[in-house]
């Protein structure tokens, strides 16, 4: 398993040089996955590598942290052993998945989040308040089940005199947290602030957050996604 960066090509990427057994590859747009067959000698019968494929890409899709969606990974199959009489399709596919899920705890996965950058526009006397919900350890709005923390987990980038007694401040901030932002800025400013969103880039998810979200999958779940 080996990390596909968004924007790899993959013609470049999948080579003989990087996979020296490598007999064929699928790219999946959707995810960002690479799959390559690099099985030599029969160990695993050719008619058996397509649901292998498949249980890897239900594994993306059912996710192994938490039941997010896994993306911007290639796995190469190289080796594994099948009986004459106990395999079969639903056992390949089945051990595709778990495989992956094992091999993908080991690489120590993190999850991403999106961030905005905002833009928001106040009267001076508010600045200290919108400081102070912006930042904090972490934004949990529209995270069921946590608790403990606070905060939007923004950071604050800068902020200038925009005239008339406002002030613009300029911030990151997962979009997690701004949920409902608009009614909270109305309440800090008396309905006199406005702010401004746009997507900025994707980074690893507060530590705090992290801790509780990385649960084991639980049987019913693993049940569910075979």
């Amino acid at each position: 398993m080996l990390p596909l960066p968004r924007g790899t090509e993959i013609e470049s990427f999948a080579t003989k040089d990087r996979f020296p057994s490598m007999k064929s590859d699928h790219y999946h747009t959707e995810s960002n996955f690479l799959w390559v067959d690099s099985i030599v000698g029969g160990v695993i019968p050719g008619n058996f590598m397509p649901v292998i494929e498949k249980g890897f890409l239900e594994r993306l899709s059912c996710g192994v942290i938490a039941g997010y969606p896994i993306q911007d990974v290639a796995v190469e199959v190289f080796f594994g052993k099948h009986h004459p009489v106990d395999s079969s399709e639903a056992a390949f596919k089945m051990a595709g998945s778990l495989v992956f899920r094992e091999v993908f705890k080991q690489a120590r996965p993190a999850l991403l989040e999106p961030v905005v950058q905002m833009l928001v526009t106040t009267p001076e006397t508010h600045v200290g308040d919108i400081f102070s919900d912006l930042s904090g350890l972490s934004g949990l709005s529209g995270l069921s089940g946590l608790s403990g923390l606070s905060g939007r987990g923004g950071r604050v980038l800068g902020s200038e005199a925009v005239g008339g007694g406002m002030q613009s401040i300029d911030c990151e901030v997962p979009i997690r947290a701004v949920g409902h932002y608009s009614l909270a800025l109305s309440s800090m400013t008396a309905g006199q602030g406005s702010y401004t969103l746009s997507f900025s880039h994707y980074e690893t998810v507060a530590g705090e957050v992290q801790k509780q979200l990385m649960n084991p999958v639980t049987n019913e779940e693993e049940k569910a996604a075979m």
